[in-house]
């Protein structure tokens, strides 16, 4: 049994959630946010979600979890494919992390907080995200066997670090980058038909409109 700790709002707690879901294996869930208490991180040291428990050990980090799932497996199922085809999935987990992910969540204040955004943050962010969703594009297109026939987690951790940029994206800039990246937009149209997705996603929409209501209220907006 793997137990898995953290929020449906987070997109790295919907990715291991989804390698669940697609390996089949026997998990429960236990919804947590983000601390900083001693006992937590003494779970997840960063103090971040999302974590897992299995025999009595403790794993964070999304990248991590997936690599431990496919060695008590004793298959590569979640990295599959030869050593070429793993290091492109590893690459595509990067160019999301690093160039578009990472950088979006300069922005969460005035899109999900109720908040302002730092002027210098708004003009930092695009940029890089451009050249993020430009490689991730390229990427893409040369690299047929990240499309079919098979999954792994880099579809599940772009799927949902990408549909959270273009949250983010669409109401800081107006900006739908899949309209200049169809390479991207068909890559994720395949992802979102994968039929284990709509639950992940289902939950994920629901706990996001509680959270919203939260923030709201905690801004004085509600």
């Amino acid at each position: 049994m793997i137990n898995l700790y953290g929020s449906p709002v987070s997109n790295c707690y919907n990715t291991v959630l989804a390698a669940l879901k697609y390996l089949k294996t026997e998990y429960r869930e236990h919804h947590t946010g983000a601390s900083m208490d001693a006992v937590f991180r003494s779970r997840s040291p960063m103090g971040k979600v999302p974590y897992i428990e299995h025999g009595g050990e403790w794993i964070s980090e999304t990248s991590a979890i997936a690599e431990y799932l496919d060695d008590i497996r004793g298959e590569a199922v979640l990295f599959p494919g030869s050593a070429v085809e793993r290091a492109r999935q590893r690459q595509l987990m990067k160019f999301v992390e690093l160039y578009v992910e990472s950088q979006i969540r300069r922005l969460f204040p005035g899109v999900f907080w109720f908040k302002s955004n730092e002027t210098i943050h708004i003009r930092e962010v695009k940029p890089v995200v451009e050249r993020g969703l430009d490689a991730i594009s390229i990427l893409l297109e040369n690299t047929p066997a990240l499309y079919e026939p098979r999954l792994c987690v880099a579809d599940f951790y772009a799927f949902f670090s990408l549909d959270l940029a273009d949250r983010v994206l669409q109401k800081q800039y107006a900006w739908n980058f899949a309209l200049t990246h169809p390479a991207i937009a068909s890559y994720l149209d395949r992802l979102e038909g994968v039929e284990f997705m709509a639950a992940v996603v289902a939950q994920r929409d629901a706990a996001m409109q509680t959270y919203l209501k939260q923030k709201a209220k905690e801004a004085g907006v509600a």
